[in-house]
């Protein structure tokens, strides 16, 4: 169907206004209504936290946090670290790990040692992270075993499968938060330490004995972040169980090769086919979820500073910015450059917007350590990033801002979404074209289009009869083997099996343009995909040995030491993973 009116439906944009303090003003919004009150904790008035041995717990309700699949899951450190800096002795549970797409199922060992888990911290109140539609169905089965081995305990859902499908989860669980975790959960452990009712927390929907349902209104955002700690950094009250092994007070962040931070909430765009789409209607718009929220440079410097002295291999490690849009407030990322450069020497990278890239503030990034950037493309085809995805950012636009970076010697990633049945023919060969006129070189990470329950582009797809209620994430969980799409995903379209390895072609400039685009014109090779696949592996070992080629001058005039190669080297190698792109 290549008529996108007959599907999409309009969203209309309200009327701009004043901003509130402490708001980055977009133009797509106005401010907050004057009606909403913030309820904000003070540092100090909270018991506090410290990193010593002796610290201990001041109320006697125990919690559980449980993160499926995560290491870092953000969402779940900074509620730990409210109810810690509260006074209670709440842990988190690693269950798992997701990495690309190696996923795998939990083993009879996995699970024998959660048990265990459970039943050395014995809680009072569980939480269950589902921070992703495709953990559905090991939500479930993770619900299950809690009922089983703590019965008696206060079981509470979260995150962001309960924002989209909230209805589905409270069929199977009689607590669900919605929204900002951090004051429902704690306001919760309040409620159960004092001995009174909890029916009637905001953001709570609670089902109690009787029966009788509680959908409670949602409570405005936290419009000051740094009213709230920060995530603690440290082994005290973390477990993890991953590879048949259980580990106690030991953080499994620590092992791994990034390091996450994220120094704001809220994205101002609202594509349709991203879950932060949901946040821009309803009560999680009235309430502020859709707003950026800034964190203060300082309360962000003083997180880093205490991750850098818990991780032992700090200083060799890349640095994540895991915003949704990092360049929001050029003012703050100026001020945010100046603190950086003199703490610290990681390089890092984050997400851009193509309409959010200013010259200045590129080069203060690049001056203090910006490796690459990664910026959403999503297509190359005008029409369907416009008209179809509802991204306001035109080919012009971006082309522009890749100028930018050419001039700057910035590396770029650029994030593009294969397997959509709504891009006829047209558009692809548009696409391609397009992509051959960006500066190059530059790398692409190709997600498949995953059809999240709650997001308009899904129900457009149903509606449209291109896709069935078996392929809506919560059924399919494709993310879990094609979060990074591969050449070898067995469903994909034969289009799609010729298309994307022109894309990757046109990205790397080891083919001539007009050699590709008279590969584009042999349209019997989508019979025989493999014959693309083995120049896109070809032109991948050229690009390896390119990059090898450059290690001399990292080592040499960046003052690389071993532990910092060998670091990135295992980074590229398990995540990028250029052999399978």
């Amino acid at each position: 169907m290549s008529d996108l009116k007959s599907v999409k439906k309009t969203l209309g944009r309200p009327k701009q206004g004043p901003v509130p303090d402490g708001y980055y003003y977009h133009r797509n919004y106005g401010p907050l209504p004057e009606s909403l009150q913030y309820l904000e904790f003070k540092l100090e008035d909270l018991p506090g936290y410290n990193e010593e041995e002796d610290w201990k717990p001041t109320r006697k309700t125990r919690s559980v946090l449980i993160s499926m699949f995560n290491v870092y899951n953000l969402g779940v450190r900074w509620i730990q670290s409210l109810c810690m800096h509260a006074g209670y002795d709440c842990h988190t549970i690693f269950f798992g790990r997701l990495l690309a797409n190696d996923w795998s199922p939990p083993t009879e060992a996995d699970w024998e040692n959660f048990r265990t888990a459970l039943k050395e911290i014995n809680p009072d109140v569980v939480g269950l992270s589902i921070a992703c539609t495709s953990y559905w169905h090991q939500a479930l089965e993770v619900d299950k075993v809690v009922k089983e081995v703590l019965p008696d305990a206060v079981v509470i859902w979260g995150s962001i499968h309960v924002d989209v499908a909230p209805a589905q989860c409270f069929e199977h669980n009689d607590i669900i938060c919605l929204g900002e975790g951090e004051l429902p959960f704690l306001e919760l452990l309040e409620r159960i330490e004092e001995g009174k009712p909890y029916h009637d927390i905001p953001n709570l929907w609670v089902r109690t004995k009787d029966g009788v349902e509680h959908k409670n209104p949602m409570r405005p955002v936290i419009r000051d972040l740094d009213s709230i700690p920060a995530p603690i950094w440290d082994d005290k009250n973390k477990w993890y169980i991953r590879w048949e092994q259980l580990g106690r007070d030991e953080d499994p962040a620590f092992k791994e090769y990034y390091i996450f931070v994220m120094t704001n909430r809220g994205c101002p765009y609202h594509c349709n086919y991203c879950v932060n789409s949901v946040f821009n209607q309803g009560n999680f718009r009235t309430s502020g979820h859709n707003r950026l929220r800034q964190r203060s440079v300082e309360h962000v410097m003083e997180e880093m500073k205490r991750m850098k002295g818990r991780y032992w291999n700090f200083d060799n490690l890349q640095i994540s910015f895991f915003d949704d849009i990092f360049t929001l407030n050029p003012k703050w990322v100026l001020e945010f450059a100046k603190a950086y450069k003199e703490n610290f020497k990681n390089p890092f990278w984050c997400y851009f917007h193509p309409k959010n890239i200013r010259g200045d503030v590129m080069d203060a990034l690049k001056e203090i350590g910006l490796s690459h950037i990664d910026m959403g493309v999503q297509t190359g085809s005008e029409r369907i990033r416009m008209e179809l995805m509802k991204r306001p950012e035109s080919n012009k636009s971006i082309l522009e801002s890749c100028k930018v970076m050419k001039e700057r010697d910035i590396s770029m990633v650029v994030d593009v979404i294969t397997d959509n049945p709504f891009e006829t023919e047209q558009d692809m060969i548009d696409s391609l074209e397009f992509f051959l006129e960006m500066p190059g070189p530059y790398s692409f990470n190709f997600y498949s289009l995953i059809w999240f329950p709650g997001v308009e582009l899904t129900q457009m797809a149903l509606d449209a009869g291109y896709i069935t209620r078996d392929q809506v994430e919560d059924v399919a969980a494709k993310t879990l083997n094609q979060f990074v799409a591969t050449f070898r995903y067995e469903d994909r379209k034969p289009r799609d099996k010729f298309y994307i390895p022109l894309y990757h072609m046109a990205s790397r400039r080891v083919f001539s343009k007009n050699f590709i685009r008279w590969l584009a014109k042999k349209r019997h090779l989508e019979n025989t995909p493999w014959v693309l696949y083995r120049l896109v592996e070809l032109q991948n070992v050229l690009d390896i040995l390119r990059k090898m080629t450059k290690i001399p001058q990292k080592v040499i005039k960046e003052g690389w030491t071993w532990s910092r190669f060998y670091a990135r080297i295992k980074l590229y190698l398990l995540w990028e993973r250029p052999y399978n792109k």
